[in-house]
């Protein structure tokens, strides 16, 4: 199979294997090779970027002082931030003067704010993702690079019924054929629409599920409810969105496999997989990751927010880039022997952070789940559950339920209790219950726990 892989790559004029060959070798390398390889990588794409790209340019003396350091790595927190914003009002700035444009790939993202976004990625990086996906999702889930993967992802993209939309699905179909990759979209399409899609699903009989964690939740929910679909793959990976203990079962008691994390993004690929140890390992070969707080950053254990930095991207240089996402990298080694960064959880993002004018300790909206999930007579009544803060001090608290119908009075002042008890103590947090047929959805589609819109208005 490996072999097949191999004559697969070199027919789609690909450098995967030999880019592959060196990410299973550095993933043993000891913390001081790796530092060296970011070291290096580091020190030649600053350089670049203080030459060709013009958003770096008031910033190029900075950028060459770091550079020409022995140490680069310990001197980039000196770099300034970018945040989406600028990124979204200076697009064309952070294009290298001296990369060819057919060398770059345009790339769209709206993410978990869905506020578009549209960046330039270097092309080689299709090569180099590949590699990164072919050591985390295939080698660490110890499944053939040859397995297929059904792919459940949020919202369909329009589809137009002229000859390019048919030669379109046409091309998705070969390309899905070629890299055994098909797509699945279920978000925002009815039970009905959804059985349909469970059963092309198991028919497909695919090794691998990767999706959002709210899609993958809907989906082995459904299969829990429908024993008679059977959809049994070798592994789940969960990716783009935060994945809670309480979605992580229902998936296990659904596909019975491992259930693993990823973290990625399109502005950089996959950042992080999770090793067979547990352990969400940065790839730290491609990628630079710190957690910052107010811009500088945090000691290693503490929570802060995730900055990246892309050292392949020569065509779109990103430098300290703000993910917006909330996460702590741990000290601690990985019984599995790699000594890749670890990446000890991902708890959401910045906006995901409840607005309280009481609240001594920041509260991220993700921890309240919890108190829907504490009493199991509760907990198998939901079928989605979504907190929503649109004032100050109050939250709104959607909830589907399988019946139908409602929860009753004394269960609702449980769940207010729980929160009262273990979050907002003595507040003047005020808690409302709807009833609905549906949570709220993004652009990307996905279903989110906890909405901040405050933060978005």
């Amino acid at each position: 199979m490996e072999i097949f892989q191999d004559h697969i790559d070199k027919f789609l004029g690909l450098a995967v294997s030999r880019e592959y060959g060196f990410l299973k070798k550095s993933q043993w390398y000891s913390p001081e090779a790796l530092v060296e390889i970011q070291n290096h990588k580091l020190s030649k794409l600053l350089r670049h970027a203080a030459r060709n790209v013009p958003y770096y340019l008031e910033f190029s003396d900075q950028l060459q002082q770091v550079a020409n350091s022995t140490h680069p790595l310990n001197c980039i927190s000196n770099l300034p931030i970018i945040t989406r914003d600028i990124l979204r009002h200076q697009v064309n700035d952070f294009k290298a003067k001296n990369h060819k444009e057919k060398l770059r790939q345009r790339i769209k993202t709206g993410g978990t704010t869905g506020q578009p976004l549209e960046l330039y990625i270097d092309d080689y990086l299709r090569i180099l993702n590949r590699a990164v996906e072919r050591r985390g999702d295939y080698e660490w889930t110890m499944v053939s690079p040859r397995s297929k993967i059904a792919i459940i992802w949020g919202q369909a993209p329009k589809r137009s019924y002229n000859l390019n939309g048919w030669m379109k699905r046409l091309k998705e179909n070969v390309q899905g054929s070629i890299h055994r990759r098909w797509r699945f979209y279920i978000s925002r399409i009815t039970d009905e629409e959804l059985a349909v899609q469970a059963m092309h699903i198991a028919a497909l009989k695919p090794d691998i599920l990767l999706g959002y964690a709210s899609m993958l939740t809907r989906l082995a929910v459904y299969v829990i409810e429908h024993p008679e679909v059977k959809i049994k793959p070798r592994v789940v990976l969960s990716t783009a969105e935060t994945l809670s203990t309480d979605r992580k079962d229902i998936m296990q008691q659904a596909f019975a496999c491992r259930i693993a994390n990823r973290y990625s993004m399109a502005e950089f690929g996959t950042v992080a997989s999770e090793c067979p140890a547990g352990c969400l390992h940065i790839h730290a070969e491609r990628v630079i990751v710190e957690v910052v707080r107010n811009g500088k950053p945090v000691a290693d254990g503490q929570e802060g927010e995730i900055v990246i930095t892309d050292l392949d991207n020569y065509a779109y240089p990103l430098i300290r880039y703000a993910t917006g996402d909330i996460g702590v990298i741990s000290t601690e080694r990985c019984n599995c022997g790699r000594d890749l960064p670890v990446l000890r959880s991902i708890d959401g993002r910045i906006v995901d952070y409840i607005a309280s004018s009481s609240l001594a300790v920041p509260l991220l909206g993700n921890h309240l789940i919890r108190c829907f999930t504490k009493d199991d007579n509760i907990a198998k009544r939901i079928r989605q559950v979504q907190v929503e803060q649109r004032e100050l001090d109050k939250l709104e608290v959607t909830i589907v339920c399988k019946d139908n119908c409602s929860l009753e009075l004394d269960d609702e002042q449980k769940i207010k209790q729980y929160m009262i008890d273990e979050y907002f103590g003595s507040t003047c947090m005020q808690i409302m219950f709807h009833y609905a047929d549906c949570v709220k959805t993004t652009a990307a589609g996905k279903t989110p726990f906890f909405i901040n819109s405050i933060s978005q208005s």
